[in-house]
């Protein structure tokens, strides 16, 4: 548990202070090592706050965010097709 949050500090004090491209792969690792990481939509959420102008795509706002929702998806799939 304890692990847990510090991760979450970590990530959010990342998306804080580093470039979108590093908390991207932090997350992508993260999701891996840890089960259902929903608290990346966080990280995406402020990073879409910080930088939204940036990553608008066919006028969406929240263009990270759902690419961070639809990793999470994804690797939770993968690793049940792994039986990890």
């Amino acid at each position: 548990m304890v692990k847990r949050i510090m991760t979450d500090i970590g990530l959010v004090l990342a998306a804080f202070l580093l470039p979108w491209w590093v908390v991207f792969i932090t997350i992508f690792i993260l999701a891996f090592i840890l089960e259902n990481y929903y608290e990346a939509l966080i990280a995406g959420i402020i990073i879409d706050t910080l930088y939204g102008s940036r990553f608008v795509l066919w006028n969406f706002p929240l263009m990270i965010t759902s690419i961070f929702f639809i990793i999470i998806l994804g690797i939770e799939q993968f690793k049940k097709q792994l039986n990890v």
